[in-house]
């Protein structure tokens, strides 16, 4: 995770029951990101409860790893958009499809330089 999705990340364990906050600024606000390890299943599933400090909402987000032949399905499942703030532009469909296109692009990045 430290390598690939958030740098400022101050330290993260595959754990159930870990938890984590670090934030991330925007030239609009601060959003506290606030998450706690749910399930993990290694080398194959990790699940986790994101919140914002200060924010209505609460979604799960959860990675899973598929094996296809000689390579690996990822499989990201992002729940409960829906309880957060309408009226928060970071909080659109649009907005969050971007950023997670973004941070899984990243991943082909990590996995070369590990090469």
């Amino acid at each position: 995770m430290e390598l690939w999705f958030f740098e400022n990340i101050p330290t993260f364990e595959a754990k159930v029951g870990f938890y984590t906050e670090f934030n991330v600024s925007t030239p609009n606000r601060d959003f506290l990101h606030q998450w706690k390890i749910l399930e993990v299943i290694p080398q194959q599933k990790i699940a986790y409860d994101w919140r914002y400090a200060g924010i209505e909402g609460a979604g799960k987000i959860t990675f899973e790893l598929i094996p296809q032949g000689e390579q690996t399905l990822l499989r990201l499942t992002n729940e409960g958009l829906h309880t957060f703030p309408q009226d928060v532009p970071e909080f659109s469909r649009e907005s969050c499809q971007g950023r997670w296109e973004h941070f899984v692009g990243r991943l082909e990045d990590v996995s070369q330089s590990k090469n």
